[in-house]
C-alpha cells in the first residue's frame, strides 16, 4: 500500500514486490485498505484525487481547445481521468 501512496502503478508494485501481475497488486492494495482504519483509507483516497484533479487540470484546456493538434488524445485522457474519479466515488 506504500508503493501506491508513493503514486507507483499496479504493474510496478507487481514487479517490485513479486506479484504474478497488476491484478494481484491491486487486489493486495484494497485487501490493505480494508484492513486499515477507515481514516487512513479516506487520506489516501483523498491524496488519488488530488493527483487526479493535478491531471486533469493539465489536459483539460488542451481537450477544450478546437485548434490544438492533440485535442483527441487529449480528450481520451481526460476521459479516462475522470473514469478514475468516478470509481474512486464509487458512481
Amino acid at each position: 500500500m506504500e508503493l501506491r501512496r508513493q503514486g507507483h502503478t499496479y504493474d510496478e508494485i507487481a514487479s517490485q514486490v513479486g506479484y504474478a501481475g497488476p491484478g494481484a497488486a491491486w487486489k493486495a492494495v484494497h485487501r490493505a485498505v480494508r484492513e486499515i482504519g477507515r481514516d487512513e483509507a479516506r487520506d489516501l483516497a483523498v491524496l488519488q484525487l488530488e493527483r487526479l484533479n493535478d491531471m486533469l487540470a493539465e489536459a483539460w484546456p488542451v481537450a477544450t481547445d478546437s485548434s490544438h493538434p492533440r485535442q483527441l488524445q487529449a480528450i481520451e485522457t481526460t476521459m479516462r481521468i475522470m473514469d478514475r474519479m468516478d470509481r474512486l466515488h464509487g458512481i
